[in-house]
């Protein structure tokens, strides 16, 4: 059966923390896995955006930088967020997902982090979100995360393309892992 995971809650509330928290214990249990992370970007201890992260290789690219316009032809502003976009750094995100589910032996676990505005209008990484939901077949968890006002839309997206549709919030760690290792040892008896 397939599965997607969705991690939903306000800024802040520790969404990526617990992905990567699941990375470090998928890891340490030999489970394979891939797709990106959202990363906050700081410098000089000041927020200065986001960073997209393979899972996998640990490369990182930029995606969103705090600003008003976008610096140059490379990023572009949308919806009167106050972050710019790097039009590179989103197309390599989607083909860090759309690889992920494309390889010879595709993860058990996808992680895609997040799913918010930009891929409600059909931008960021929402190319690869459509990829992976193709690709996905029978077989596989997806763990998303969105803010709270995503989760309508997000499970409207995955209903009917994936089996059953759990959501945890970013609190509620310990029974999202039990979860997800129920999900796996059905994965792997089935």
């Amino acid at each position: 059966m397939s599965y997607a995971v969705l991690v939903y809650g306000s800024i802040g509330s520790g969404k990526t923390l617990t992905c990567l928290s699941l990375v470090e214990r998928l890891r340490f249990k030999g489970i394979t896995f891939g797709g990106l992370i959202s990363i906050r970007s700081y410098q000089e201890g000041k927020l200065k955006g986001y960073d997209g992260l393979d899972v996998v290789s640990g490369e990182m690219k930029p995606l969103a930088r705090l600003g008003n316009g976008a610096p140059n032809t490379g990023w572009f502003s949308f919806g009167g967020l106050k972050y710019v976009f790097s039009i590179q750094g989103f197309n390599w995100a989607n083909d860090v997902l759309i690889r992920t589910v494309e390889s010879e032996y595709p993860p058990s676990i996808v992680f895609i982090d997040e799913y918010g505005r930009l891929e409600k209008a059909g931008l960021g990484i929402y190319p690869g979100v459509l990829k992976i939901l193709e690709r996905l077949g029978s077989e596989g968890i997806l763990i998303f995360t969105c803010r709270d006002d995503i989760v309508d839309v997000l499970e409207g997206l995955l209903k009917g393309k994936v089996d059953v549709i759990y959501k945890f919030k970013p609190e509620e760690f310990d029974s999202l892992w039990n979860a997800i290792q129920k999900l796996l040892s059905h994965s792997l008896n089935s």
